[in-house]
């Protein structure tokens, strides 16, 4: 394949803060004065206990280019990054060469490359948390790596942090904590303090994951000024929309082994290997036309739902409901909801942001997933496999998004009317006005920053809204109400094995582990990865863990945060079609929130969309 050219370093890119005086640089440290630097791998594997989870692999990016790997969950590609990195656990090997510019060094020495970091070779991980403190507040974390790795002066450190958080859209998230701030928000602020030690080669994994279509934006036109002024950027991403904007070369990895690469515009517009045709062929925008909801309730196959209405004009937060009966008594349990579902799993030892952020960064190696065996894509089944282990479906008719016969009041789970939140002097949103029903799926959208997260808490209990109300239907079972969190980590106790913490959810429900083995097993999870800790899965399994956990409890409603961000395009609609189908199976209604506009339109009846309230 042919390279592209080296780009020459040119000065540092610079951006303007308001009233800020001289314009600061973005990345603190000159690439130039550092030196460009190309990255090169050369028969690099990795493996453990007598199996390959990396086939020997060959890569090589100039200096100021390009490269991203695509590929689905478990892969591979994140542990590809930790070995390159020098940063892998103790029970793995791996073997091969590693070049960051001048510096030659054996894979399996991974104190020579240690000593690069930060300065020569950089790491931003999949999991925002993990490169952040959660006891400083966000700019002054940006600025503290201007100041102590790039060397600025600590006048200057603070505004060009600003500028930075500027430039990426979050001027006021400077005087926040990292749990003060959304995951889309988290994930750039992370983006930012890596880029500010001014390594010229870098290693970002999933950038863009959890970001609405603006943010994602803005996070391109940053990384391509950073290749403009001379860095070498290795992605891993779920997103084919970012490879293609990114430009430079692509690779696919599949089971360990990279089993395409080429020119990102050649190998993404005419793909030579089937996983890879499948790859595009399962982007959100390319899903074929959806069967009727009825058709599940017949056993048919469900893939995935009636493209959504859109959101009633006016009001940006109120979707139009018909007149509820004055019958829908609210539940006295409303005020123990947070104590409630903090027991639903209480195996789970769910942590908040801070204390995830504790966990140390090198423990993040997210794919010491897959191996080589792994099993083909698995077609989505029907629903009767499904349907013995979720109950009988329930009997009322459910919403379909044609506004056809809809379920009667009966089967309404959640009345929302006049909901508002704020956090000190900033609005979240105000008016919103909704209701759920039994077996439908609806959106809650809006960017980044704007409250959805902190809206499925309201409904879920966790929180109490500022004005209104949200009344729950009485007489349901304390674990009705379940969360599928957008930090899949912060779900699971660090330091239990994934089988005990599911063995703890089977014994505490008295169900039953078959049930679970059904689930696993839709799910293309192998039975192997149960005897690990969360931070030796990939982040996509630990994803889909989550998902299984959470079905199993047959809930009546799922507050689902971003389910499939670490999900490839494959994965990500298999899993769905899974989690739309157990919906209509058993009446649970789920509450979806997602930045993908095309996901929203295949799965969701109806939209609830989030925007600052004026």
């Amino acid at each position: 394949m042919k390279q592209r050219s080296v780009h020459a370093a040119r000065p540092q890119q610079t951006i303007r803060a308001p009233d800020a005086g001289p314009a600061a640089p973005v990345a603190g440290a000159d690439l130039a004065a550092a030196g460009p630097a190309h990255l090169t791998v050369h028969g690099l594997s990795v493996g453990a206990a007598g199996h390959t989870l990396v086939h020997a692999t060959d890569l090589h990016i100039p200096a100021g280019g390009a490269l991203t790997l695509l590929g689905e969950s478990g892969s591979g590609k994140s542990l590809l990054a930790q070995a390159i990195m020098g940063n892998l656990p103790s029970n793995l090997r791996c073997s091969g060469m590693v070049e960051v510019g001048l510096h030659r060094s054996d894979a399996a020495d991974r104190a020579a490359r240690r000593a690069l970091w930060g300065r020569r070779l950089a790491l931003l991980p999949q999991e925002p948390w993990l490169a952040l403190d959660p006891t400083m507040r966000v700019a002054q974390q940006i600025a503290e790596v201007h100041e102590l790795v790039a060397g600025m002066a600590p006048e200057a450190a603070a505004p060009t942090a600003q500028a930075g958080l500027e430039q990426l859209s979050m001027g006021d998230a400077g005087h926040k904590y990292p749990f003060q701030i959304s995951g889309g928000m988290a994930q750039r602020v992370a983006f930012l303090a890596t880029h500010a030690a001014g390594a010229p080669v870098m290693i970002i994994d999933e950038p863009t994951k959890g970001l609405d279509a603006d943010r994602r934006a803005d996070v391109l036109a940053v990384l391509r000024a950073a290749i403009a002024d001379g860095l070498t950027l290795l992605t891993i991403t779920h997103d084919v929309w970012l490879a293609r904007q990114l430009r430079g070369q692509v690779a696919v990895m599949l089971a360990g082994a990279i089993v395409e690469h080429g020119d990102a515009a050649t190998v993404l517009a005419s793909p030579t290997h089937d996983y890879t045709r499948r790859l595009l062929a399962a982007e959100p925008a390319a899903w074929p036309p959806l069967v009727p909801a009825e058709a599940t309730n017949r056993g048919d196959p469900a893939t995935l739902t009636q493209p959504a209405r859109p959101p009633v004009q006016g009001n940006p937060t109120t979707v139009a409901q018909p007149a509820e009966p004055a019958n829908l008594k609210q539940s006295a349990a409303t005020s123990q909801h947070a104590a409630e579902l903090a027991n639903l799993t209480q195996s789970a030892n769910v942590r908040d942001a801070a204390g995830l952020a504790i966990r140390k960064q090198s423990a993040n190696t997210s794919d010491v997933a897959e191996q080589a065996n792994l099993t083909p894509a698995a077609d989505i089944k029907g629903a009767a496999e499904l349907a013995n282990l979720t109950g009988p479906a329930i009997s009322a008719q459910p919403v379909t998004a044609a506004g056809g016969a809809r379920a009667d009041h009966a089967d309404v789970l959640v009345r929302i009317d006049g909901v508002a939140k704020r956090y000190g002097v900033q609005q979240l949103f105000a008016g919103v006005t909704a209701q759920i029903r039994r077996g439908e799926c609806i959106a809650v959208t809006g960017p980044s920053g704007s409250g959805k997260t902190t809206f499925g808490n309201i409904v879920l209990g966790l929180l109490q809204p500022d004005a209104g109300s949200v009344t729950r239907a009485p007489g349901l079972a304390r674990t009705a109400f379940q969360k599928l969190y957008q930090d899949p980590a912060a779900a699971f106790a660090p330091s239990v094995t994934l089988r005990q913490s599911l063995q703890d959810v089977v014994g505490l429900h008295r169900l039953a582990w078959s049930d679970l083995d059904i689930l696993l097993a839709r799910l293309r999870l192998r039975p192997a990865l149960l005897d690990r800790l969360p931070a030796q899965v990939s982040g996509g399994e630990l994803q889909r863990f989550a998902l299984a956990r959470v079905l199993l409890l047959r809930p009546a409603l799922i507050f689902a945060d971003e389910p499939t961000s670490r999900l490839d395009p494959v994965t990500q609609q298999e899993t769905l079609a899974l989690l739309v189908q157990h919906a209509r199976a058993s009446g649970c209604a789920v509450l979806l929130v997602t930045h993908d506009a095309d996901i929203a339109a295949h799965l969701a009846s109806r939209a609830i969309s989030l925007s600052p309230a004026r």
